[in-house]
């Protein structure tokens, strides 16, 4: 169940992931899995979205922001050997 006691507005939280103000108002309309089923409502011409499922969707952006520098790393051999000597030389 989600707890509706802390809740933001999709535009707030959308610029608190760094995205555009209607990234989640666009990932709700498109059913997106990644937004917590039960965590998004429209109040009115406000949409708000509860804490526990920002901090879903947060995971879940960065999840998805290690597997596409992997995939990127992976698909180019040279930023993947630039990438682990700067990780071997970083203090």
């Amino acid at each position: 169940m989600v707890n509706w006691d802390d809740i933001l507005t999709a535009k707030e939280a959308s610029f608190m992931l760094g995205r555009n103000e209607k990234y989640i108002y666009m990932l709700f309309k498109m059913h997106s899995p990644m937004i917590l089923q039960g965590s998004v409502t429209i109040k009115g011409n406000t949409m708000l979205i509860s804490r526990e499922g920002f901090e879903h969707l947060k995971e879940q952006i960065e999840q998805m922001e290690v597997l596409k520098k992997k995939a990127n790393l992976d698909n180019n051999p040279i930023k993947a050997k630039q990438s682990n000597l700067q990780e071997a030389f970083s203090f």
